[in-house]
Formats: C-alpha cells, sequence, structure tokens
C-alpha cells in the first residue's frame, strides 16, 4: 500500500481494523478470528 495523502492513509488504517476485528485471529479467543467466534455465540434474548 503506497500511502500519498491524508484519504489512502485512512482508508489503509480502516482496512487494518476491519482485518484485526473480523479475520484476524486472538488468542484470547481461542485462536479464532472475531467475526468467526462471535457467530458461534447463542444469541441472549432479552424478555
Amino acid at each position: 500500500m503506497c500511502i500519498r495523502d491524508r484519504k489512502s492513509l485512512r482508508r489503509g488504517i480502516n482496512q487494518y481494523i476491519q482485518f484485526y476485528n473480523e479475520q484476524r485471529p486472538h488468542e484470547s479467543l481461542g485462536y479464532r478470528c472475531p467475526a468467526e467466534y462471535y457467530q458461534q455465540m447463542p444469541m441472549k434474548l432479552a424478555i
């Protein structure tokens, strides 16, 4: 990725945040990515 201006820097940071939060395995989640971990959690409904 080439950073030419603030817009491209912001785009790159947002892409990394999305990767970190959705695709990157996390040790605290049993080496699963957050998206996978939260999809497997049972849904709790407030009544």
